[in-house]
């Protein structure tokens, strides 16, 4: 009898698969532009103090 690896049994059985996929690419780019993103907040929180 032939049997699926296990990645095909969990993209078979698991339509939440696609979804965890997708969210670890939007994590992966949030945390690629982060840096930019906190020194914009720094800038502004400066601009405030002002």
């Amino acid at each position: 009898m032939n049997e699926p690896d296990n990645l095909e049994f969990v993209i078979d059985f698991n339509p939440d698969f696609q979804e965890q996929t997708i969210q670890a690419g939007e994590l992966r780019l949030i945390k690629s532009f982060l840096p930019e993103i906190l020194k914009e907040i720094a800038i502004q929180a400066e601009s405030n103090k002002e």
